[in-house]
């Protein structure tokens, strides 16, 4: 295996440093307030009686993490596709696993302007919103999976030659 190229550890620091960034603005919400529950509700009234549950605090510090939530998957989709086309996995391959960037940037809007109040919470709207994160998630499960196999696949190959 073969070291980070100069622009996928330069993606890859940026995705790190956001991430970390998102620990620490949502640091001071609940455990019961976390982001993975509103993600996956599908149902409009239960994602109602999670707005519901929050102070007008706890939802500015929810509502204050977009800002880095926006760039966060710039960076890793970026990084996902520049790791695995250094890795000679085809651009196609390469492509989808960075589309998990494209859902989540939508799930995000989706999120914030549910949040944020700019979108009426319906049948519709929230499992949109919900089906977003599910294919992101699957997207960037895939892609440590895929990345994982690779590279057992690559060292396997180098240790028999």
């Amino acid at each position: 295996m073969k070291r980070l190229s100069t622009q996928s550890a330069v993606y890859l620091s940026l995705a790190v440093t956001c991430q970390l960034l998102l620990f620490y603005i949502l640091k001071p919400l609940p455990e019961h307030l976390n982001v993975l529950q509103v993600q996956f509700t599908w149902s409009p009234e239960k994602f109602n009686n999670i707005l519901q549950s929050w102070s007008v605090g706890q939802r500015q510090i929810f509502l204050s993490h977009y800002w880095v939530d926006f760039l966060y998957p710039l960076f890793y989709a970026m990084f996902f596709y520049s790791f695995l086309r250094e890795s000679n996995v085809s651009r196609r391959v390469a492509q989808m696993f960075a589309a998990a960037g494209v859902f989540d940037l939508a799930e995000n809007g989706f999120h914030l302007a549910l949040i944020g109040g700019w979108l009426p919470i319906t049948a519709l709207s929230v499992p949109v919103a919900a089906l977003l994160a599910l294919v992101k998630w699957l997207l960037v499960s895939g892609f440590f999976i895929f990345s994982l196999g690779l590279l057992i696949f690559q060292r396997r190959q180098g240790l028999e030659k």
